[in-house]
Parts: C-alpha cells; sequence; structure tokens
C-alpha cells in the first residue's frame, strides 16, 4: 500500500507498431500518491526514466492485409529478453498502432499475443488523426505549446503518411492527414532496381510523369522531380493554398484550416528526423528515398523559411513509452446516470475539451467536433471530458448540453459518456436526457480532472451512495 506522499517506481513498456517499423521502449516511472491519509489514491508521475530502447524492426506483414503476429510476438519477445527484463516486472504498457498497420485486417487481434507479457495494456488503433495527435504529444510539441503559449504544427513524416497536428496552448486546433512518406516505393539500394510502389506512390508518378516501375533502375532525375512534387503537397496542405490535383490525390483529412497563425514547426517521424540532420551522407542506403526527400524539405519547402523550427528531444521514437499511473478516482456525488446494466466500461480514450469563460455556442461545437473526430474512426465509445469550467452559471450548462446533443447527432457512439473537472455532472446529464432520443444511454460524471491521451475504466456505483469509481490510465511520452 503506497501512502500519501509516498513515491514509488513502475516499470512500464510501449510498443510502436507503424506502417513501416516497430520497436520497444522500457521505462521506469516514478510516481507519488498526492491524495491524503484518508482519501482514494491519486497518483501522478514525477519523473520517467527510458531504460531500454530496441533495434528498429519492419513491421512484419503476412500480405498487404495482416500483421504477422506471430513474428510480431517474436520480436517481442525477443527484447524483453536482450533487455533482461521479465514479464512480471512488467506492471502496465501501452501499444500504439497507427498507420496502414492500423487498417489490416488483424490489428485488434494484436491485444491477444501481448497476453502475459505486462500487468495491463493499453491497446490504441490510431486513425490518422489520432495519429497526428500522439506525434505531437511524444515529439513535445503539444508541451511546448502549452509552455510558450504559442501554435505549433508538428509534421509526422513516416514512411506511407505525414500527420500533422496543431496545438495552440496546448490545445489541440486542427489535422490533416495525407499520404507523403519516405517509402511510397523502395528500392534495392544497391541496383537502385524498385521491389515496390505503392498505390498512391504510382499515382503520383504517373500526374508528375517520372517513370518508376517494379523490376526496374531508377533515374535519379525522377526521384527528384518526385520528392519535389511531395514537398510541394507538404506546403500547399500545410498552407492551404489552392490545392493542386496532385495533393488531392492522396490527401485523406484536411488540408489545415488555417483560419489561425502558426508560429512554430516541429518535424517527427522516419523523415522527420533526417531534417534536423546538418549533413545527410547516404541518401539511398535504406532502400528508399526517405533521407533524400528530407534534403529536399530543407532545400525547397516553403515552410522552413517561413516559420521558426524547433527541434525536439525526440523525432524518430516519438511515441509512446508506457501505459502510466493507474490512479483511482471516484466521482463526485452529484452525478448523472440513467441506467447501470452497461457498466462497467473498459479502455475508453479520453477527448479533452477545454472551455473558456465566455465561449458562444459554435465555438463550443467546433471544439467538441475537433476533440471528438481523432476517435470517431475507431473507437464506439468516447468519454468527452470538459476542462476549464469550475463553477458554470445555468445558462452556461444549458449552452453545453445543447452543443453536446448537437455533436451526437453526428455519428458518437453510445453509451454518452460525460465527465467535468467541474461539479455540475447531475445537472449536465438532466439537460442532456431532454435532448436525446428516448433509451440512449448517458452517464455525466463530475470532479474528475483528466488529460488528452488518457484510457479511462468506469466501474458500477458503489455502495456509499450515487459514486462511480474510474480508473484512469495515462498514455506516457519521453517528453
Amino acid at each position: 500500500m503506497v501512502t500519501s506522499g509516498e513515491s514509488y517506481a513502475l516499470l512500464s513498456v510501449g510498443i510502436d507498431i507503424g506502417t513501416t517499423t516497430t520497436h520497444l521502449v522500457f521505462s521506469r516511472l516514478y510516481v507519488v500518491n498526492l491524495a491524503g491519509g484518508s482519501s482514494v489514491a491519486n497518483f501522478e508521475i514525477i519523473s520517467r526514466e527510458i531504460i531500454y530502447e530496441s533495434r528498429i524492426y519492419f513491421t512484419p506483414l503476412i500480405d498487404e492485409n495482416k500483421i504477422d503476429l506471430s513474428r510480431l510476438k517474436e520480436i517481442i519477445t525477443t527484447e524483453y529478453a536482450t533487455a533482461g527484463i521479465e514479464p512480471g516486472e512488467v506492471k502496465s504498457g501501452a501499444v500504439i498502432i497507427t498507420g496502414e498497420a492500423a487498417l489490416k485486417e488483424n490489428a485488434d487481434e494484436v491485444a491477444k499475443i501481448l497476453e502475459g507479457l505486462a500487468g495491463d495494456f493499453v491497446v490504441a488503433l490510431a486513425g490518422p488523426d489520432l495519429e497526428a495527435i500522439l506525434a505531437g504529444q511524444g515529439s513535445g510539441a503539444q508541451r511546448i505549446s502549452r509552455r510558450e503559449g504559442i501554435t505549433v504544427a508538428n509534421l509526422d513524416i513516416g514512411g506511407g503518411t505525414t500527420n500533422i497536428a496543431v496545438f495552440r496552448c496546448g490545445d489541440l486546433w486542427d489535422t490533416a492527414t495525407v499520404q507523403v512518406g519516405g517509402r511510397l516505393f523502395t528500392f534495392n539500394p544497391y541496383s537502385l532496381v524498385v521491389n515496390s510502389v505503392t498505390k498512391v506512390g504510382r499515382q503520383y508518378a504517373d500526374h508528375l510523369g517520372v517513370s518508376i516501375e517494379k523490376g526496374r533502375p531508377l533515374n535519379p532525375d525522377d526521384v527528384e522531380v518526385f520528392c519535389q512534387g511531395l514537398v510541394d503537397i507538404l506546403d500547399e496542405v500545410t498552407e492551404r493554398r489552392n490545392i493542386s490535383a496532385l495533393s488531392k490525390i492522396g490527401l485523406l483529412r484536411g488540408p489545415l484550416r488555417r483560419d489561425y497563425q502558426i508560429d512554430a514547426l516541429i518535424f517527427s517521424g522516419g523523415v522527420g528526423h533526417f531534417v534536423y540532420e546538418n549533413e545527410i551522407k547516404e541518401f539511398f542506403g535504406y532502400g528508399d528515398y526517405g533521407p533524400y526527400f528530407a534534403q529536399m524539405i530543407k532545400e525547397k519547402s516553403v515552410m522552413l523559411k517561413r516559420y521558426h523550427i524547433i527541434q525536439p528531444d525526440h523525432t524518430l521514437r516519438a511515441t509512446v513509452i508506457g501505459a502510466g499511473v493507474y490512479s483511482m478516482k471516484l466521482s463526485g456525488s452529484t452525478i448523472f446516470l440513467k441506467k447501470k446494466d452497461f457498466l462497467p466500461l473498459r479502455n475508453i480514450p479520453v477527448s479533452l475539451v477545454h472551455l473558456k469563460e465566455q465561449e458562444n455556442l459554435e465555438n463550443i461545437k467546433r471544439k467538441l467536433e475537433t476533440a471528438i473526430a481523432p476517435f470517431q474512426e475507431k473507437y464506439p465509445v468516447v468519454a468527452i471530458a470538459i476542462t476549464g469550467w469550475r463553477h458554470p452559471k445555468l445558462d452556461r450548462i444549458e449552452q453545453l448540453a445543447h452543443a453536446i446533443a448537437t455533436v451526437k447527432e453526428d455519428g458518437i457512439g453510445s453509451p454518452l459518456v460525460v465527465i467535468t473537472e467541474g461539479n455540475y455532472g447531475k445537472v449536465l446529464g438532466y439537460l442532456l436526457e431532454n435532448r436525446l432520443e428516448d433509451g440512449e444511454d448517458l452517464i455525466c460524471l463530475d470532479e474528475i480532472k483528466l488529460g488528452g491521451g488518457d484510457f479511462i475504466d468506469i466501474g458500477k456505483p458503489l455502495n456509499i451512495g450515487a459514486v462511480v469509481p474510474v480508473i484512469v490510465k495515462t498514455l506516457v511520452f519521453s517528453n
């Protein structure tokens, strides 16, 4: 039992399974119980230490549609052994499955092969928006944005996609995703004979009038034209200039709204890592054009000339390093619970919505839509966490209920889970009930503070009254 003020160390693992690469990070998290002696434990991370980083593997695939789960487990268990860590020592873990890997038929089966490798795993299947947000958290873009009070855009450039997340004073402000990366085609690094070309890579090549054909050697001039085209796409999607036919080929979400000013850029991901290299010594040694593409960004991108560029602590490994403190919290007693039969709920992602004192209805709707969008593709249930309003007046709560009900019509799953920092859960619940369809499951909890990137478990109401236990699982990043 950890008493108030006492700290202890927790061993955690973070596993990143991406379109191109897979790697592991073991970390030791130091946590302290901030609760008073008679209160429910409330743990907070006070420091973190990365103790082992695996080598980077190519993500094992059986074919274009399936992850090789057997090989993946072999990679993970091998790295446990290399690190000298027994599975029983690891108390928690987080797995982030991103990019094309998240779209594989058996991506949701990854959790099964991890049984016994940690006390409890949070497994996040990340669609493009969530992937962009996680990358921005991992690189430190969100933290820097909050600390400096500025707007920071994080461009996470991987093998198949570029995920862009914009943070304003720490709040998620905008996202975009485009199929631009360093491995849209691969080749033999010695002969330059093309080994593979993705569908979108072939479409780009055709549009640009260059020849990139499987089984044929590359022409360096064609690679230059191809990479220049990718640079132009990134500039267009980020700057929201007139979107060309070329950019529209691979645009999955976006472009950025740009009804705001960007103060600084951060690059992360495999290609982003090379943007910060003073001298790239080998352009084609990895069997792809990623390093050369990074050089073209440095030389040709309009963005690099317009904005302040911040170098993060972590570029290539801008990812989760574990699942941190599993803290138990109790809701306030002024909660609203329409039915109880849908409880308990496990591993529900938290969508954080920060509201200022004088938000109008349209702003509240926009913030809700922006916060929820990253989770809708992969998660049937999302917890909407409202921060910023501690003691709102009734008309403000009515406004919030109206906004949530309106956004709910656009596709939020059931049950509807709303958690407030202030003490107004029951009032909000009654107002929401009147605006929702009959039979809609609804729970409003209050007096619980959550963070973006948290996952929660919600238990059944306790016998001590109208109080619900909530376990908060915090994804932990190296920053």
